[in-house]
């Protein structure tokens, strides 16, 4: 008996489907559903909008389970620091390669770090850590270093939350948000500079370290259920950031030492 081909990938259709075109189900449906792409997406992107809410609920527990799971492999602690808070901790590249893995990965930095069985070239930082370290890296010029010192002196050069002095680790928080519609109108830069000239009002802008800014950008969001995040959940009962941050106050020389060059130091 002469044998025949499967139209989909071309592998021998085995005798006992004497009918059949296909070698098996998996190139049935494939050979569907690229005859039926567009049918089939637009029915996927109707059944996803009449039940967002399920996704949204579905797709923050995935997140959330897959960031535990990362961070708990990894020690869920800060490499540097040693703060065990859940809430401060972040993934770091080891070899500042976070913005190809992102553009290589589509955004699926923990999807991929599972997949990819836990690799040696991620650690735990902080986020006071992680910015730390991020922005020793990037030569800034003795210019820029001046202007930013510049702007944090207007608002005390410290957090205004857990007292934090670490300079590289500060950042500018709008008070109440609202800091991504402000940039989508005004650049980033123009504000600063607006800032130091005096032409807008400071009342709505304060100092925050990164661990500080990110448990407020959570808590803050976690009463919006239209947005999508991925902690839902607010801080504990008692949860207090000045304890929490304590313990890393004394320990950002050697941080420093780790991740900045004398040359930088210097300035």
């Amino acid at each position: 008996m002469e044998s025949r081909m499967c139209s989909m990938c071309g592998d021998e259709i085995p005798r006992n489907k004497p009918r059949s075109v296909y070698c098996s189900t998996k190139c049935c449906n494939r050979d569907y559903y690229c005859k039926n792409r567009a049918h089939i997406r637009n029915n996927v992107k109707k059944y996803k909008g009449e039940h967002e809410d399920y996704y949204r609920k579905y797709f923050l527990k995935r997140n959330r389970d897959m960031r535990k799971t990362v961070i708990e492999h990894y020690g869920a602690k800060c490499a540097c620091c040693g703060d065990t808070n859940y809430e401060h901790l972040s993934i770091d590249h080891i070899n500042n390669d976070g913005a190809e893995h992102r553009k290589t990965t589509n955004g699926q930095i923990l999807q991929d770090t599972l997949n990819r069985g836990f690799p040696d070239n991620i650690q735990i930082l902080c986020y006071n850590c992680n910015m730390t370290k991020n922005r020793n890296s990037d030569k800034r010029n003795k210019y820029q270093l001046k202007y930013r010192r510049r702007l944090l002196s207007l608002f005390g050069s410290k957090c205004s939350v857990c007292g934090c002095d670490n300079e590289w680790a500060l950042e500018l928080d709008h008070i109440g948000g609202g800091g991504k519609n402000e940039y989508r109108n005004i650049p980033h830069q123009t504000v600063k500079r607006m800032l130091l000239d005096g032409t807008i009002d400071r009342d709505g802008y304060r100092l925050l370290c990164a661990n500080c800014n990110m448990v407020d950008y959570r808590t803050r969001l976690s009463g919006n259920e239209n947005r999508r995040i991925f902690y839902t959940e607010s801080p504990p009962p008692g949860y207090n950031l000045k304890i929490s941050n304590k313990k890393i106050f004394d320990r950002f020389d050697v941080l420093l030492e780790k991740y900045t060059s004398k040359e930088w130091v210097t300035l």
